[in-house]
């Protein structure tokens, strides 16, 4: 039988004096990859982001916001499960201006040097799902986001402050 090998995925700026990890300031975080592949090509070792999970989930925020998407939150959904450590979840007023959101994500997060590991609903509309390993962005249109409630979903998780300076109310 042919062993799995290990690969440890590092997403933290190491020129800023912090940790190596992904998972809170200094762990690292070890998944299995196939024998078959060599870390240098496995898709999520080869393209690991200079920005830690928080920071890139952050980012994702502040760019829907740009796009003009509404009702933005950042879900810390690190305790309570290992799929990811963030969800962004944003919405737009109908299926072209998610598209729209969803591909200037992908634009500039290709730019920053994000690895994108997958997406889906770009075709259906009404739902983009777009997964960059620790943080899971979620752009819906209003009609998706109120059917889905992911929000509710995981309403245990702690929301994370994106906003710089938020509108006193």
């Amino acid at each position: 039988m042919i062993g799995w090998n290990t690969c440890t995925v590092s997403i933290q700026h190491q020129e800023k004096g912090r940790g190596t990890g992904c998972v809170g300031e200094s762990l690292e975080r070890r998944h299995p990859i196939h024998p078959f592949f060599h870390p240098s090509t496995h898709p999520i070792c080869k393209g690991a982001s200079p920005l830690d999970s928080r920071e890139l989930a952050i980012h994702c925020a502040r760019v829907c916001d740009a796009l003009k998407a509404f009702n933005i939150q950042v879900l810390d959904i690190r305790e309570l499960t290992q799929i990811a450590d963030y969800f962004v979840i944003a919405s737009g007023i109908g299926d072209r201006q998610v598209k729209a959101i969803a591909e200037a994500l992908r634009v500039d997060l290709r730019e920053t040097g994000a690895s994108r590991l997958g997406s889906e609903g770009e075709a259906a509309g009404g739902w983009v799902l777009l997964d960059y390993v620790d943080v899971i962005v979620h752009v819906f249109n209003e009609d998706a986001r109120a059917f889905y409630q992911l929000e509710l979903l995981w309403g245990d998780a702690g929301q994370v402050e994106w906003q710089e300076n938020k509108p006193e109310a």
